[in-house]
Formats: structure tokens, sequence, C-alpha cells
């Protein structure tokens, strides 16, 4: 299985919502890739609200034997649902955040 990030998966899911169709050429590219800058601009305005901090919240502090992670949230303690969780080759798993560049 192919694995996408947020941005594609969001600009692929804009472009559908067009009612267009996500690998249709537009400008030598999948029309999806013509949604990138309007997604950026969604995630932009998510991730640098004024303000807000993210808090990595685990079930203990380090130590030898470990924190488990428990979830990100905001300055609230709501849920942040961004990234994707994948398996790795080596046995441990991680958490992809996309990056918003300015």
């Amino acid at each position: 299985m192919i694995m996408v990030d947020a941005r594609e998966r969001a600009a692929r899911a804009l472009c559908r919502k067009a009612g267009n169709v996500e690998m249709a050429k537009f400008e030598g590219k999948p029309l999806w890739m013509s949604y990138l800058d309007e997604v950026d601009t969604v995630f932009r305005a998510i991730l640098d609200a004024p303000g807000s901090s993210y808090h990595l919240v685990f079930d203990s502090l380090p130590s030898p034997k470990g924190a488990r992670f428990i979830e990100l949230e905001d300055d609230n303690g709501k849920s942040i649902e961004i990234g994707e969780w994948r398996a790795r080759s080596d046995g441990n798993c991680e958490l992809v955040l996309p990056l918003v560049r300015q």
C-alpha cells in the first residue's frame, strides 16, 4: 500500500468535491496537485493559530522504562487529529506530521 501524506489527501478531497477527476492532467500534472495551494492555506491557518501551543501527553516522565504517548492536545485539552501513524520496518511506529512551509 502506498502511503499518502495529509496534504495530498486533502488536495485530492478538494478536487473530488469540486467534481473533478483527480488524475486528469492540468498543465502536465495530475489535477489534484492544483489544489495544494488551498490546502497549504488551510493547514497554515490551523497550525499557526496565534497564542496556541501543542501538548504531547505521556503517561509518565521519561525514564529507562519509557513513557507511553497518550495523545496530542491543544491549549484547551482537546485532542488534535493531525498526522498519520505508520509502522516502520525496524519494528517501531512513528507519527508523521505534515510540514507547512511559509
